[in-house]
């Protein structure tokens, strides 16, 4: 792409393909916190490594 009219035209449709998902994320950050539990569960890969607790 070495025209900058044509780079530009394909930036502004990625921004109106983000749009949908970047309303649902501003939906998920306005929500109030998820009720804490002590329910940890650690994450293991496929051989029971611990890779996150």
């Amino acid at each position: 792409m070495s025209d900058k009219v044509e780079v530009a035209y394909r930036g502004g449709d990625r921004r109106a393909k983000r749009r949908p998902m970047m309303g649902d994320w501003a939906t998920y950050c306005s929500k109030p916190p998820a009720e804490k539990t002590d329910k940890v569960v650690p994450i293991r890969d496929g051989r029971n490594r611990l890779l996150l607790q």
